[in-house]
C-alpha cells in the first residue's frame, strides 16, 4: 500500500513537470534557431518591437538568455558587444529570476546631445552612478563591455567592468543587495544587441 503511493506521488510530480527547466524553456511560437552569440533566447517582451536579423537582436524589449546559471550564490563574467541610438539603452541583468527581476543590472545610456554615456548599477531600490568611469567610452561607436558579477558575496555582491577585454578595469565596487536567480538577459531600448557570453570570472577571491 505505501508503496503504491509513493508512486503515484513520483508520477505525480514527474507529470506536472514534464521533465522541463523553465529557466532553458523557449516560449511557444519562439524560433530556436534565433541566437545571440551561442545562446538561444527568449523574449519576455518587446514581440513587436524588437526583430533578429544575422546574430542580431534589435529594438525594444527584454530578452532572456537560456544559459541558466547553476545557483545564484556565484560569480560569473559576463561579456556583451552592443551599438546605441541617441536616446537609447541598454541594461544587461544578471543573477535575476526568469521574468528579470530581482537581479543585478548595469544599465547604460546615450542621453540625447551628450557626448558621453550615463550609466548606472542597480540591485533592488539600490542605485549606484558609474557615469564618471565611463567618460572615455565614445557612444557612437560600438561597445564592447567584460563584466565580473560576484554574487557569492553576502548581501553585497561586487562588480567589475573592463573596457573592450582590457587589463584594467574601469570601475570595480560592491552594491547591497544580492540578485535573486539564476537567470541573465538584456533590456533594450533602441539598441542593438550583437554578442553576449558568459565564462568564469575574471578575477577570483
Amino acid at each position: 500500500m505505501i508503496h503504491s503511493i509513493i508512486l503515484s506521488m513520483l508520477f505525480a510530480i514527474v507529470g506536472c513537470s514534464g521533465g522541463l527547466n523553465p529557466d532553458l524553456t523557449l516560449t511557444p511560437g519562439q524560433d530556436p534557431a534565433q541566437k545571440i552569440g551561442n545562446y538561444q533566447f527568449d523574449i519576455i517582451s518587446g514581440h513587436e518591437s524588437v526583430s533578429y536579423t544575422n546574430g542580431q537582436l534589435q529594438g525594444t524589449g527584454v530578452a532572456r538568455l537560456l544559459d541558466a546559471l547553476p545557483n545564484s550564490k556565484m560569480a560569473a563574467n559576463y561579456n556583451i558587444t552592443f551599438r546605441l541610438s541617441p536616446g537609447g539603452s541598454l541594461a544587461i541583468v544578471t543573477h535575476a529570476q526568469r521574468t528579470l527581476t530581482n537581479g543585478i543590472e548595469l544599465i547604460i545610456t546615450w542621453p540625447v546631445n551628450s557626448p558621453h554615456l550615463q550609466v548606472e548599477a542597480l540591485t533592488g531600490s539600490n542605485r549606484k552612478d558609474l557615469s564618471q568611469d565611463f567618460v572615455a567610452i565614445d557612444p557612437r561607436q560600438e561597445i564592447r563591455l567584460s563584466m565580473d558579477v560576484h554574487n557569492d558575496h553576502f548581501l553585497q555582491p561586487e562588480l567589475i567592468v573592463w573596457s573592450n577585454a582590457g587589463p584594467q578595469p574601469l570601475t570595480q565596487f560592491s552594491l547591497r543587495g544580492n540578485g535573486r536567480g539564476v537567470n541573465w538577459g538584456f533590456r533594450l531600448d533602441r539598441s542593438i544587441l550583437t554578442d553576449a557570453y558568459r565564462q568564469n570570472p575574471r578575477e577570483t577571491h
